[in-house]
């Protein structure tokens, strides 16, 4: 059995040390700070616990990110006749923005991806000369507390 609950990703309703995973699905990205979001996290693992991040948008270079958000927020806006970012979202990852964010928050990753590398290259540089930018990446980020 498990124990399904809606709550905020800062804000979750359990007691530390309470959980052995926890699975961000298509979710991550919607945090409106990675590292409030990361320490909230934390205490809430097990000691042999993981966080598993997928499904959440990552890019080379941060500017294709930022592209991206804003064409995202333009087409909202457009469909629904009003903004889509009234809470100020963090959007996409970057590996570099990753590091960062488990050096500052004592946190081990692994990035797993579903392409090889020359695929990884291919699509970058198919999405520089499609789309002006590159397309994002989807990998499996595991981390732990360490």
């Amino acid at each position: 059995p498990f124990l399904s609950i809606q709550a905020e990703f800062d804000h979750l309703p359990l007691p530390d040390a309470s959980l052995d995973i926890i699975i961000a699905n298509a979710a991550f990205h919607y945090s409106t700070s990675y590292s409030e979001t990361l320490s909230a996290l934390k205490p809430l693992l097990r000691p042999s616990g993981q966080l598993i991040i997928l499904d959440t948008p990552f890019y080379r270079d941060p500017r294709a990110g930022q592209q991206m958000a804003a064409a995202r927020h333009a087409h909202f806006a457009q469909t629904y006749g009003r903004a889509s970012d009234s809470l100020p979202l963090e959007d996409f990852l970057t590996e570099a923005r990753l590091m960062a964010l488990a050096a500052a928050g004592g946190w081990a990753y692994q990035l797993h991806w579903s392409q090889g590398r020359w695929r990884r290259l291919a699509q970058y540089w198919r999405g520089r000369l499609r789309h002006g930018r590159e397309t994002a990446q989807f990998p499996l980020v595991i981390m732990q507390p360490c």
